[in-house]
């Protein structure tokens, strides 16, 4: 029953693209939650632009290591059944599909591709240790499998300055992006691969932004009653959130200084738009109501800075 589900969610996903009236560009992501956010708001996006159709799809787990994408390809061959990854697509014309399961062997085996991402899991972005030998092995069985597509690597960004993690590390934010982009450069030349420079972008940002972040005081944040929560302005990396303890029953305010937040998911949608079709991200028409415009024109300058590699 799981395969016939596969086999007509690929049926439709032709039907769909067949009916398009542009030739739409095909991507598909091997990512984690870093590229699930790819699909927050490049939807809309791409809804309003005129010129341009897309046909992208995002196969994730969270956290996923290149190590472990590797371990799901094994798992998958020897079990077709065997489908630990979470499937999101978006056709230009058609908008959201329906979420359905899946695994690599599947979605490289389903149709040809223009384009094919990877990333390395964000803590393990930074050493080059950690890219080898699942990297290579992953790129080769793309490479066998979507001979004609294009390999672009999705940069990583650093964290909110608050994040626990830097703390643990002994990193700042500007050590983590260094050490990021330096990879990334580095396995791009090793894989004759592209880059999706969203760490650069998320960078930028920051030094362009007006105001910069302050951390939230552990006595301040007990204040907080839900569903109120601090104001995540001042990064597009960063939020806090209420959720409900399994301990307890009740909800707690947390911290995620490692995702990107409303801001940061617009700028995720501009870079990614720009980077795939060799667009101008400033001239975009679509902006969240959230945003100011000031706001809205500041993140696709950003993009766009990020993308021209000015």
């Amino acid at each position: 029953m799981r395969k016939l589900g596969f086999l007509l969610f690929s049926a439709a996903l032709a039907a769909v693209a067949s009916g398009a009236e542009k030739t739409p560009l095909r991507v598909l992501m091997i990512g984690n939650s870093f590229s699930l956010s790819v699909m927050k708001q490049l939807p809309e996006i791409m809804d309003a632009q005129n010129d341009y159709a897309l046909d992208i799809t995002s196969m994730y787990i969270g956290g996923c290591s290149l190590e472990r994408h590797i371990k799901e390809y094994e798992a998958a061959k020897r079990d077709p059944e065997h489908r630990p990854y979470k499937i999101d697509r978006y056709v230009t014309g058609q908008g959201r599909l329906k979420r359905v399961p899946g695994n690599l062997i599947e979605m490289l085996d389903a149709r040809k591709y223009d384009i094919v991402t990877i990333q390395q899991a964000s803590p393990r972005s930074m050493s080059l240790e950690d890219w080898e030998p699942w990297g290579d092995q992953l790129v080769a069985i793309v490479r066998e499998k979507q001979p004609q597509a294009k390999l672009l690597l999705h940069q990583t960004w650093s964290y909110r300055s608050d994040s626990e993690r830097l703390k643990n590390w002994k990193l700042s934010q500007d050590e983590m992006f260094a050490r990021v982009r330096k990879v990334y450069a580095d396995r791009a030349k090793h894989f004759g691969a592209g880059i999706i420079p969203m760490g650069d972008a998320v960078r930028i940002w920051r030094e362009k932004a007006p105001a910069s972040f302050r951390r939230v005081p552990a006595a301040k944040l007990k204040e907080y009653k839900r569903p109120n929560a601090p104001s995540y302005k001042g990064d597009v990396v960063g939020r806090h959130y209420w959720k409900k303890s399994r301990k307890t029953g009740e909800y707690v305010i947390l911290c995620d200084s490692s995702h990107l937040n409303r801001d940061g998911e617009y700028l995720q949608g501009c870079v990614w738009f720009a980077s795939l079709f060799g667009a101008d991200a400033e001239k975009i028409a679509y902006a969240p109501k959230y945003l100011k415009p000031a706001e809205a024109e500041l993140i696709r300058r950003c993009a766009a800075e990020a993308v021209g590699g000015k």
